[in-house]
């Protein structure tokens, strides 16, 4: 039996507690019909990392479980390439044009708490909701802790992924059976440092021996990585840290295998973005538009969900809102941009992704063909990522592409997103490393 769930708010700058239990509730309803809801967001994952995915290293054996008794989708793209923006697609189904969360103009701006988000919908319709996650960009300060009863968000220091899971387990002991939830859990790992814990540090060997910083690539003051021979030691470093995760995952299912929960959940699986291991020269995420960092992973298993299907159409994001939603028998918000993940397969769309923290860019994705547009330079280039998936042959700009970033672009925002103060950004990221 776990420890029992206990709930005391204490202020996000320590890194604690934060349960949002003064939502309105006088006239919401209970929830005790339909599957529940788990949704899994992992931290710059690579799809070509997990087993399922066809990676020859044993990394992800909880996934690749879930994703052979459910669907994995081959072409999952992410709406930005780093957390913010990305997240905040996931939560409201809708583009960065539209949803306006990440970088505008200097400033990182949350999402506006106008916008429907899934926690909030499902709080409304009656499910109970949690939510744990492992960064500072989640906090209350960027809104996405709208519609969850019990949320927590540690912004001053990495949560392990173990911890998460466990943190889950207490929680799903503590509620009514009769009580249908909605939980969000977010493993920041596999993020840069790469720093599994033992005996997940050693688990992948590698022949070359790790630099004196190990963890992280070695870069001059000008950002250019100062030894490429890095990338065997920093792989299979990351890809310990997936296998971490991977576990964490497998203690979550226990825990709701323990708690009798097991059969009626609906478990969604994604990444907010990928990794860049020198695919173009760069490291890290955030500053391009290519695959190895909008590529992420989507799995769905329950109740609804077809099994050992690997639909091939390309899909975003922002299609897990609605596809929740409606295997949850409730309607889907008029602006929403994403559409039904288990439906009819749809080829003739476009699906955009923008938002990098360098220089504006702006992608557009339809079928096979991709588009990259940088505003600064005018330069519009595309790629065929049937013949090309590495993205080395740039093509000319297909006309039916540039009238999709044309509409993309005339898109209206739909929240007005406000910056958070950069004191306690700072403050928060520095706890993290990302700044120092």
């Amino acid at each position: 039996m776990h420890k029992k769930w206990k709930s005391s708010p204490i202020g996000i700058a320590g890194g604690a507690l934060l349960v949002c239990a003064i939502l309105s509730s006088a006239c919401r309803p209970v929830r005790t019909e339909g599957p529940d809801v788990l949704l899994i967001i992992l931290d710059t994952v690579r799809p070509d990392h997990l087993g399922c995915y066809g990676y020859y290293r044993d990394t992800s054996p909880n996934m690749d479980s879930l994703a052979g008794s459910g669907t994995r989708f081959l072409n999952a793209q992410a709406q930005a390439p780093w957390t913010v923006p990305a997240s905040a697609s996931i939560f409201t189904g809708l583009s960065p044009r539209s949803h306006r969360a990440g970088f505008v103009v200097d400033r990182v701006c949350g999402l506006d708490p106008v916008l429907h988000t899934i926690p909030a919908l499902m709080f409304d319709a009656g499910y109970e909701t949690f939510g744990e996650f492992s960064i500072a960009w989640f906090g209350r300060d960027f809104g996405f802790h709208n519609g969850f009863e019990s949320f927590r968000c540690f912004a001053d220091e990495e949560r392990h992924a173990f911890q998460v899971a466990d943190d889950f387990a207490c929680w799903i002991d503590t509620l009514p059976s009769d009580r249908r939830y909605f939980a969000m859990l977010h493993f920041y790992e596999a993020h840069a440092p790469y720093t599994p814990p033992a005996p997940f540090d050693t688990l992948f060997p590698y022949d070359s021996m790790p630099w004196p910083d190990d963890s992280v690539w070695l870069v001059s003051e000008s950002d250019s990585i100062l030894h490429p021979d890095q990338l065997e030691c920093l792989t299979a470093r990351y890809d310990g840290e997936i296998r971490y995760v991977d576990d964490a995952i497998g203690r979550v299912i226990d825990a709701l295998k323990g708690a009798g929960r097991s059969d009626d959940v609906l478990i969604v699986i994604t990444s907010d973005h990928g990794e860049e291991f020198l695919e173009h020269g760069g490291y890290s995420h955030g500053r391009t538009l290519y695959q190895e960092v909008l590529w992420v992973p989507l799995i769905l298993s329950g109740p609804g969900v077809p099994g050992g299907v690997e639909p091939q159409q390309p899909v975003a994001a922002m299609d897990i809102l609605p596809t929740v939603l409606i295997r949850a028998g409730l309607p889907v918000p008029p602006e929403v941009e994403g559409i039904d993940l288990l439906a009819e397969p749809v080829f003739d769309r476009y699906i955009p992704s923008n938002e990098p923290k360098g220089p504006p860019l702006f992608c557009i994705r339809r079928s096979d063909l991709k588009l990259i547009w940088n505003p600064d330079t005018g330069e519009a280039v595309m790629y065929d990522l049937g013949s090309d998936p590495g993205e080395q042959v740039p093509l000319p700009a297909d006309s039916t592409l540039l009238e999709d970033l044309a509409d993309y672009l005339a898109l209206r925002p739909l929240g007005n997103a406000s910056a958070v103060p950069e004191e306690d950004l700072d403050r928060s990221l520095q706890g993290l490393g990302y700044i120092r």
